[in-house]
């Protein structure tokens, strides 16, 4: 037990440390994508000039956004869901539920993060624009659902400590 709280404590600090970056660098990437978006408003309206670098780049930032903030979304509970019928399960079978859904979910999520990898090796053309390897849009999806596995893993440990001290609390649930 000693051993399975230990590792619970070392994954949650992970995911914790994780998700500071994965909020810094999601700010840091949406600072700029604001700042070449107002200069290339400035230069194409202003001064009858395109920068054709900030098109590929706003786009590519845009998605590592995306991945990031779903990352840092899940941390907190706040992805999607449809929660009507599994309301009304007694709080022991819900916190059972949840805990089947996060196994399930991180088994689909290995699923994602083992062809993603594949996904960014295959990758070999270039960006038009700024003659940047595709490898670097593509690896947001390999590194946000890497970092939703790392809360996941997190979530499980949590639970199964809970279960074995016989805490079914929903209260007392990492993001159920």
């Amino acid at each position: 037990m000693f051993l399975l709280n230990s590792l619970k404590n070392i994954t949650v600090t992970i995911s914790d440390s994780i998700n500071k970056v994965a909020k810094i660098t999601a700010v840091i990437f949406l600072a700029v994508l604001v700042s070449i978006v107002l200069l290339q408003i400035v230069f194409r309206y202003i001064l009858n000039l395109g920068l054709p670098w900030v098109d590929e780049l706003s786009r590519f930032l845009n998605i590592w956004i995306g991945f990031l903030g779903a990352s840092i979304g899940f941390k907190y509970g706040e992805h999607v869901g449809v929660a009507f019928f599994v309301e009304k399960l007694p709080e022991k079978k819900l916190r059972i539920f949840n805990f089947v859904t996060k196994l399930i979910s991180l088994a689909l999520f290995i699923f994602v993060i083992y062809y993603s990898f594949g996904f960014i090796v295959d990758s070999r053309s270039l960006t038009p624009a700024m003659n940047l390897s595709y490898k670097w849009p593509k690896s947001s999806l390999f590194i946000g659902f890497s970092i939703i596995g790392i809360h996941l893993v997190s979530f499980i440990l949590t639970d199964i400590v809970d279960f074995m001290n016989g805490n079914f609390s929903i209260a007392k649930s990492n993001n159920s």
